[in-house]
């Protein structure tokens, strides 16, 4: 595998690039499940009317969607990425909506201040930009940023264990997905690279220890045959 980029400024110029078309690609590409893995990670979260959240490497909001759709809008969100396209489709998104009480920021979630602030946090299709040493950071960052009796939850396209599936997969995401790039954006490369991200991050998936090291409760579950997967992690009072 080729050495991989990831520093903040490749992953934002990665993402302003394919700000028009990642979510139509996403969701034809995963044939739909990257709706309803979001919308799994966001029911593990357990939310309640007045809860606090935020939606971090938020995208264009999608998750953030169905967080007050899962309570009728009653919470407070702070939707947080760096990505210039993507923080202006959210908020686009939030407009359209008419939902008014969701502060859209653009910035790096390593920026956010070292305080017990969110009583949920949810990340969805983030964690594969993230090398090691910065999943052993952002992991701290959650156990701070949790309050007492907190919640995140995160969910990640992984690579199945089954040879003969892992295979399959690995054609898929290695070459369709970048076709349905090269008709939507007419450049795979985009797509390319995130394929390449997200063998990466299945290859040295050590993210639930990392959590579990910030002092975090962990959980996790495997999506549709290991495709996927969800790690929850609680901050328990002490």
């Amino acid at each position: 595998m080729p050495q991989l980029n990831y520093s903040p400024a490749h992953v934002i110029h990665l993402f302003d690039d394919m700000a028009k078309t990642y979510g139509t690609v996403n969701l034809i590409s995963s044939l739909g499940f990257s709706h309803l893995w979001r919308r799994a990670c966001v029911q593990t979260l357990k939310l309640e009317p007045g809860h606090i959240c935020a939606d971090l490497m938020c995208g264009m909001g999608e998750a953030t969607t169905l967080m007050l759709k899962a309570t009728g809008s009653n919470l407070v969100v702070e939707a947080i990425d760096f990505c210039p396209e993507m923080t202006k489709r959210c908020q686009a998104t939030m407009i359209r909506k008419g939902i008014g009480h969701v502060s859209v920021h653009t910035r790096n979630v390593f920026e956010a201040p070292r305080k017990s602030i969110y009583d949920r946090i949810c990340c969805s299709f983030g964690l594969k930009t993230f090398d090691d040493d910065q999943l052993r950071r952002f992991s701290t960052l959650i156990a701070d940023l949790l309050t007492p009796d907190g919640r995140a939850s995160f969910v990640e396209i992984h690579v199945p264990s089954n040879l003969v599936l892992r295979a399959i997969f690995l054609f898929y995401i290695r070459h369709i997905i970048p076709a349905i790039g090269r008709l939507c954006l007419g450049d795979p490369s985009c797509y390319r690279y995130l394929a390449l991200y997200t063998e990466d991050f299945a290859r040295r998936d050590f993210f639930a220890e990392y959590l579990h090291e910030a002092g975090l409760q962990v959980n996790t579950r495997s999506l549709f045959f290991g495709c996927a997967k969800i790690y929850v992690a609680e901050k328990r009072r002490s």
